[in-house]
């Protein structure tokens, strides 16, 4: 497995745990009930010079809601001080007009805006917090508005919704001014609770594609911007991609919780190879262990609400 000379391209952060939301399918929270503390910004100076060394090329601003931080905009500016391409992944609920024109004047790349319907009552309902579907619409405008490249993120609750509702979901936000729609299909983990039969895991998802009107097929993409869209199970995890939690515990993805290694213990490029040589991330070929459902219940069930991590770094250095 080449695996791009384990180059980390892309690293995801978590600056936070914190957010606003209380979302129905959402995939790390109960994960990060667990993880204590934030990154300060000279602990991220640390670590962006490391990643610098290890040729990663975009930095992904996660949470939790990055918004809440306080001084997000000096993460932004530090980080564009290393060259970064740098995105923030946000509910949307902070993005008024000035904070829109701060962050752009940060140097912020790219938005993305998590929308998961185009009706009101339903956004609010299953995120769990009245005005937020205003507030994130609104926002959508203003970053079409400031020329600020936004991407919309959406996660599907079933298969219903792509027979019925997607397409006039897609035709919405693109006339908001979203970019491109980024859907990420549930994992099985967190709040979701799919089951053997899901159209949502691997093997059975890719039928899904049929569903997406053709003249949005352009503008769309599964998980990430590289995705093959005849095979929308291909792991990023697997080749270019890894997630860093609040405590600096590195995980292949947020929704995978392997920890393989701790950034303030040894280099991201070290614990990036240690995830790549791993005989477990080599299951599945390129596909999406999030999703594989032998591996949930091989693997996963060891995990417990007490103890909602598996320790990979001891047993990959024995």
């Amino acid at each position: 497995m080449d695996n791009h000379n384990y180059i980390p391209g892309v690293v995801q952060i978590s600056i936070t745990a914190r957010c606003q939301c209380n979302c129905r399918h959402c995939g790390v929270a109960h994960i990060k009930r667990h993880v204590r503390g934030e990154p300060t910004l000279a602990e991220l100076d640390t670590l962006f010079a490391d990643l610098q060394r290890s040729g990663t090329r975009v930095i992904d601003l996660f949470g939790g809601e990055p918004t809440l931080r306080a001084d997000l905009f000096d993460i932004l500016s530090l980080a564009k001080s290393y060259g970064f391409f740098t995105l923030v992944e946000t509910n949307g609920w902070r993005l008024d007009e000035r904070y829109i024109c701060d962050i752009k004047a940060a140097n912020l790349d790219q938005v993305y805006l998590s929308l998961d319907d185009y009706r009101e009552e339903v956004h609010d309902t299953n995120r769990n917090l009245p005005g937020l579907f205003v507030k994130a619409t609104h926002a959508l405008a203003l970053c079409r508005k400031h020329d600020l490249p936004v991407d919309v993120s959406f996660v599907p609750k079933d298969r219903d919704y792509f027979l019925n509702h997607l397409n006039t979901f897609l035709d919405f936000v693109f006339t908001k001014g979203a970019d491109h729609v980024r859907i990420l299909l549930p994992r099985f983990i967190g709040n979701m609770n799919l089951t053997d039969t899901s159209p949502f895991s691997d093997g059975k998802e890719q039928e899904l594609v049929d569903l997406i009107s053709p003249k949005h097929l352009p503008r769309i993409y599964f998980h990430s911007n590289d995705t093959p869209i005849d095979d929308i199970s291909v792991c990023s995890a697997k080749q270019y991609f890894c997630h860093i939690m609040t405590n600096g515990d590195v995980l292949p993805c947020p929704y995978l919780p392997l920890v393989f290694g701790n950034i303030k213990e040894e280099s991201i490029a070290a614990i990036f190879r240690r995830i790549q040589e791993s005989d477990i991330m080599r299951r599945g070929g390129t596909h999406c262990l999030a999703r594989d459902i032998s591996f949930i219940k091989e693997v996963l069930s060891a995990i417990t609400p007490d103890k909602p991590f598996i320790r990979m770094d001891a047993a990959a250095r024995a």
